[in-house]
């Protein structure tokens, strides 16, 4: 816990409390973020199936990292090195979940 105090060095104890809660809420999303952190999605401009597969994750209430093959040369390079052609290619923790639009494979993400 951070230390934080009122100006005479002792916080209340409301106060105290309310401070470790704010530091369980914040170690709880930083391990929320850390779990969802290996969620790659990889797509690319003008692909319907891209849009949809970003809206459902999104309706899942799964945070994820974009990374547009159109934008990016090296994203297309980790995107053919999968060996799925058809986007987008939803990655995993460096497994494929899924490649187009697939919402029953998506929907397993949040089991």
């Amino acid at each position: 816990m951070k230390p934080r105090t009122w100006a005479d060095g002792n916080p209340t104890g409301a106060l105290r409390r309310a401070y470790e809660l704010s530091d369980e809420l914040d170690a709880i999303k930083a391990e929320r973020e850390k779990s969802n952190s290996g969620l790659i999605i990889y797509t690319k401009d003008n692909c319907a199936q891209c849009k949809v597969t970003k809206l459902h994750l999104t309706n899942l209430g799964l945070t994820y990292t974009e990374r547009n093959t159109d934008t990016n040369l090296d994203y297309l390079a980790e995107a053919k090195a999968t060996g799925y052609t058809s986007m987008p290619i939803v990655v995993v923790d460096g497994r494929v979940i899924a490649s187009g639009f697939q919402p029953d494979r998506l929907n397993e993400l949040t089991l």
